[in-house]
């Protein structure tokens, strides 16, 4: 296989994985998150409830307002009934529920992410209707996971305060010498600063995520070799990922009108939209859809930095 790496390559093989082998992405998923989304609420019931219950608090008074003002009464009630809430829990089980989250969350998705790697790269298949594998790979793959979005966040915080105190130090320049033409200039850089801190962001991101593929593969955590590989390629990720999602969410909205014209049909099918049978009907319709949505979109994901890393390792001798 060729080296090249295009923007169109990436998100059309991405694309073709996950919705052409959609039968298999959802056996392979549907399970482990299923699994992982019981656990988390799980979780949340024991460890938040008096958070959800705040939260809940507020999308009701929310939805019940009837003015701009009344949204500030809100929000300061909601902050002091939150801050209360986690009080009255503490902030140690604050902690380890949020461990707990953290851990059930990368394992849950480690699980098919790595069989998708895996698909993609070596051409496994999986059989059954269930499919829940957790060993080496799946540990290497959300360590991996994990690392990198803390390392990413770590160099963007950093980013982000030197650019600050760079911005802050031009704008008050800029506003002595040139009074409120220098407000506005200041108002640009601000501006100019967040977009080019997000696209830097993006771009760490598609440049380091290529190496979860590469631990499913390789195992370990092979953040390193990661940024070696992708050197010159950028940009191209970079796009790749931001074109690819903007395609994904074009599709999900699609998705959602069509499944919306379903569960009007079925209710007129039941006769009766408010009944019981008709509640549940739609309650299961928006559970699969939602399970089939993370699949798919996991498998999407997996599939815009495992097609660039097969790419760039074709004859590389590298454990299978």
């Amino acid at each position: 296989m060729s080296d090249r790496i295009t923007v169109s390559s990436t998100i059309g093989e991405a694309f073709n994985f996950a919705f052409g082998n959609i039968s298999a992405v959802f056996r392979i998923g549907w399970f482990p998150v299923s699994l992982m989304m019981a656990l988390l609420a799980l979780i949340g019931w024991i460890f938040f409830q008096p958070i959800i219950m705040v939260y809940g608090e507020l999308l009701t008074n929310i939805d019940a307002m009837s003015d701009a003002d009344a949204l500030t009464q809100i929000l300061a009630q909601y902050n002091e009934n939150m801050l209360a809430a986690v009080e009255s829990i503490g902030y140690q089980t604050v902690s380890l529920g949020y461990l707990l989250f953290l851990v059930v969350g990368l394992a849950g998705s480690a699980i098919p992410m790595t069989a998708y790697s895996r698909m993609i790269v070596n051409g496994d298949r999986y059989r059954g209707l269930i499919y829940f594998q957790f060993g080496g790979r799946e540990v290497s793959v959300a360590i991996t996971y994990f690392a990198v979005t803390v390392l990413v966040t770590i160099i963007y915080i950093a980013a982000v305060l030197v650019a600050g105190i760079v911005v802050g130090i031009v704008g008050a320049i800029a506003a002595a010498a040139l009074g409120d033409a220098g407000t506005a200039v200041l108002g640009l850089l601000i501006i100019g600063t967040v977009i080019v801190a997000m696209i830097f962001m993006l771009w760490l991101f598609a440049r380091l995520l290529i190496a979860i593929p590469a631990s499913a593969i390789e195992g370990g955590a092979p953040i390193g070799k990661a940024w070696t590989m992708t050197k010159g390629h950028g940009a191209t990720l970079t796009l790749a990922l931001l074109l690819g999602y903007i395609l994904l969410i074009f599709v999900w909205i699609v998705f959602f009108v069509a499944l919306d014209y379903v569960v009007d049909a079925i209710s007129m099918v039941l006769g009766d939209p408010g009944s019981q049978l008709g509640m549940y009907v739609t309650m299961a319709l928006g559970a699969v859809a939602y399970v089939a949505m993370v699949c798919v979109g996991n498998a999407f994901f997996i599939g815009l930095f495992a097609g660039p890393y097969k790419r760039l390792t074709a004859g590389d001798p590298s454990p299978q």
